[in-house]
């Protein structure tokens, strides 16, 4: 049956599927030797090391962002109305870095799209990879990686109560309580 299907795919498939038997074949004669056992613990101490400094953040490294500025909180401009159309910004902060959040309601459905940019503070050095992942109830909603100016997003996302843990290489930052509502 899949012989057959491999002669129906055509020789592109076919190609690959010879190499793949090649490539088996050779694996099936190569045998390797057991490293002695120095080179074993050396293999062995330097994985242990690396795995060391690849841990977790502990709690210590885990910073809590602070919510320094939120666009509904301000007083309201005399003559412009509010409503749910207009976009919302929440300035999240720490010792390190600002984390800006636009919530933008859709006007198609009671959703709302969610933009951000993490703003290294000066004498940080530049942003890392960051993997930017959004909760809702203990449960993953989603993860995204933001990009070197260090933008993310989120679209379609029901109203409610999320957090935002932004992951880097040696440290973790939460953002508790975002409240995205229309």
């Amino acid at each position: 049956m899949v012989a057959n299907a491999v002669e129906a795919a055509g020789p592109d498939i076919a190609e690959q599927v010879a190499w793949l038997r090649s490539f088996v074949a050779a694996s099936e004669r190569i045998v390797f030797d057991t490293p002695p056992p120095s080179v074993r613990r050396a293999l062995t101490a330097r994985f242990a090391a690396y795995a060391q400094e690849k841990r977790p953040p502990t709690l210590f490294q885990r910073l809590a962002a602070a919510l320094s500025f939120d666009s509904m909180q301000e007083p309201a401009l005399a003559g412009i109305r509010s409503g749910r159309d207009q976009p919302r910004q929440l300035l999240f902060a720490t010792d390190t870095l600002d984390v800006v959040l636009d919530i933008h309601p859709r006007p198609q459905d009671d959703r709302m799209d969610l933009l951000g940019q993490i703003l290294p503070k000066e004498g940080v050095s530049a942003l890392q990879e960051l993997a930017v992942q959004l909760t809702r109830d203990e449960q993953e909603v989603s993860m995204t990686m933001a990009d070197d100016l260090g933008e993310f997003s989120f679209a379609a996302l029901a109203p409610g109560l999320y957090q935002l843990i932004i992951s880097g290489e040696d440290f973790e930052i939460a953002l508790t309580d975002v409240e995205l509502h229309s």
